[in-house]
């Protein structure tokens, strides 16, 4: 894996959890992918893009978890923590999206 397509995926990771609804972003990723290739010079792997993606919606996820646990065990009282928590199931429920879309294409 090269740090470009780490970067790449971690742009289209971020935005995909600031854009609503999150299939919205699936159009973009595309026309994304051909700007950075014209601009760069390099080809875009798909294959290491998504893995990347996949990965990225992961770590949100366990992030989230780990906010939540915080919150759970009294260690702190912030409810920001258990609200970042609740969103976890959407970034499990992108990264098995972007799993299956890998799978089919």
């Amino acid at each position: 894996m090269n740090r470009s397509s780490s970067r790449l995926a971690r742009i289209v990771a971020l935005a995909t959890l600031l854009v609503s609804p999150v299939f919205a972003w699936a159009d973009a990723a595309g026309d994304l992918h051909e700007a950075y290739a014209k601009a760069s010079g390099r080809v875009v792997d798909e294959a290491t893009v998504l893995w990347w993606e996949v990965i990225g919606n992961l770590r949100w996820a366990l992030g989230s978890v780990h906010q939540g646990e915080r919150y759970l065990s009294g260690e702190q009282t912030d409810l920001e923590l258990i609200a970042i928590a609740r969103r976890n199931v959407e970034m499990e429920f992108e990264a098995l999206r972007l799993i299956r879309r890998g799978r089919l294409d």
